[in-house]
This record gives C-alpha cells, structure tokens and sequence, in this order.
C-alpha cells in the first residue's frame, strides 16, 4: 500500500506555467495595438491621397487637356504622335468621367429651404 501511495503522489501530473508565454501574450497584445494603429494611419493617408487626386484633377484637369491637346497637335507628323495621342487619350476619359460624377452629384444635390 505505501509502494501504491508513493507511485500515485509521483505520478501525477503537474500544471507547469511558464512565465515566458504571459510574456510573450502581453507582447502579443501590444503588437495588435501596433498594427490596428498604423492600419488606421494608412487609411487616413490613403484618403488624403484620394482628396488630393480629386482636388488636382478639379483644379488641373481642364489645363492638362488643354496641354495634352496641344502637343498632340505639335506631333502630328512626327514620330511622337502616337504617343502623344495615346497620353491625350488615356488622360481624358479619366478626367471626363470624374466631371460627368461631379455634375450629376450637383445635379442630384437640392438645397434646404429653410
């Protein structure tokens, strides 16, 4: 019965913590905060990019058209003039379709009466 009792006590199982996995959860945890931090600056820079863009073809858009326009015609004739016309047209659909939005957004747009 002792021989019972003496393997019973030694054999079982003991919980084992290691301090070293607390550690590593808490850094864990910081490092999430990190992340959801940096993901949230990267959105906000994102969307002052997407203003920017906005601004720059409102701002711009019709004197790039009007320059695109201008060296198109310059190249006529040359080697450069597909290249020309193919930055004319890859510039100017962009630019319509983003006026077209912005006209139809006033369009749609009804001021308060109050």
């Amino acid at each position: 019965m002792a021989i019972e009792e003496f393997i019973n006590t030694h054999n079982q199982l003991t919980i084992f913590i290691d301090p070293e996995i607390e550690g590593l959860k808490l850094e864990i945890k910081a490092l999430e905060i990190s992340i959801n931090t940096l993901s949230n600056e990267k959105a906000d820079i994102e969307k002052l990019i997407h203003e920017f863009g906005i601004r720059h073809n409102k701002e711009l858009g019709e004197l790039i058209i009007k320059i695109l326009q201008h060296r198109k015609e310059q190249a006529k004739g040359t080697p450069q003039q597909q290249e020309t016309e193919e930055e004319f047209n890859t510039y100017q659909p962009k630019n319509i379709r983003n006026s077209r939005k912005n006209t139809e957004r006033q369009a749609n747009f009804v001021t308060p009466m109050w």
